[in-house]
């Protein structure tokens, strides 16, 4: 990691780069506690915890029978994005992902899912040619 973060940084003091490793692995930590706390949450504790911007624009249209389609930048734990969607607004939700390498992370994320919101979730294969 360090190697990777002084080819992206060069200009940076190894101090710096030190920091920014130590940031991103403090970052990893909180991402998978995040994750693990949120599969196990009611969907009261996730609405208290996500606030969703102009919840109006999803609720009218998924009010009127249409399908409304939510998506994000891989900025933050995505697994929030469809249980918060789930939690705010009790509309079906399908979420399609890329299966997880480990079968057991794989199977533990899919059942968590589907028991919480996720009406369906539909793996992308990995392939060699992606």
């Amino acid at each position: 990691m360090e190697e990777d973060v002084a080819r992206a940084f060069p200009d940076k003091s190894p101090a710096e780069r030190h920091q920014i490793v130590r940031q991103m692995y403090r970052n990893l930590g909180d991402g998978l506690i995040e994750a693990l706390w949120s599969y196990g949450a009611s969907a009261e504790e996730i609405r208290r915890r996500v606030e969703m911007e102009n919840p109006e624009l999803v609720r009218r249209y998924a009010d009127a029978g249409k399908t409304v389609l939510l998506l994000t930048a891989h900025v933050c734990n995505w697994e929030l994005l469809f249980l918060s969607a789930g939690a705010h607004f009790a509309i079906p939700i399908d979420v399609v992902y890329r299966r997880q390498g480990l079968k057991s992370v794989d199977e533990y994320v899919r059942d968590a899912a589907r028991a919480l919101v996720a009406t369906s979730l539909r793996a992308k294969t990995s392939s060699s040619k992606s």
